[in-house]
């Protein structure tokens, strides 16, 4: 926080990066929303007390409900969104399960009601999109003895014949199959 306050961390901005994400080919008509670096509203605004929040149980009451708001409020946008079945490649990034993992990390239950409630959405999801659609939930990062790792967790509606897939090969597997439809 400290670094932050003085000026020596900063956010960064898509002209920070200096090599093409999946959205700039336009043979692929796309849209992303929330897509951390991609889109100003990336992250919610809870996400920057997390760690107060961690430590101070008497604030998890509160984060949680910010929780199941963001959560709904996304979920919401992307049924919006799909529902106009016009775009080869849609992206929608939630922060919901990152923040509920190190909020409640002591408290399976409450976890695993997160996880259920994104399963439900996951099912609702595939019902609205047709059997063409390739429906792929991918992490942000792998986790390893609590440590981030390049490696995802994913699930697929159609078989990839991946193993252990780096987040970085989800790209060319996407943008084989839409380029080619």
């Amino acid at each position: 926080m400290l670094l932050k306050k003085v000026g020596l961390i900063h956010k960064p901005r898509k002209e920070d990066i200096k090599a093409d994400s999946i959205f700039d080919n336009n043979k692929i008509k796309s849209i992303h929303l929330h897509i951390p670096v991609l889109d100003e509203d990336d992250f919610p605004e809870y996400r920057k007390d997390i760690i107060n929040i961690i430590s101070e149980k008497a604030l998890h009451p509160i984060i949680e409900i910010k929780q199941k708001k963001e959560f709904k409020q996304r979920t919401t946008e992307v049924y919006k969104f799909i529902k106009k079945n016009n775009w080869q490649l849609f992206m929608q990034y939630f922060y919901v399960l990152d923040g509920v993992q190190h909020t409640f990390y002591k408290n399976p239950k409450k976890i695993a009601e997160f996880y259920l409630m994104f399963d439900e959405f996951i099912k609702k999801v595939s019902e609205i999109v047709n059997d063409e659609t390739l429906l792929l939930i991918v992490s942000d990062h792998g986790l390893k003895k609590g440590v981030h790792t390049p490696y995802g967790f994913y699930s697929v509606n159609k078989k990839l014949g991946l193993k252990n897939p780096k987040l970085i090969d989800f790209r060319k597997i996407i943008e084989d199959k839409l380029v080619r439809t």
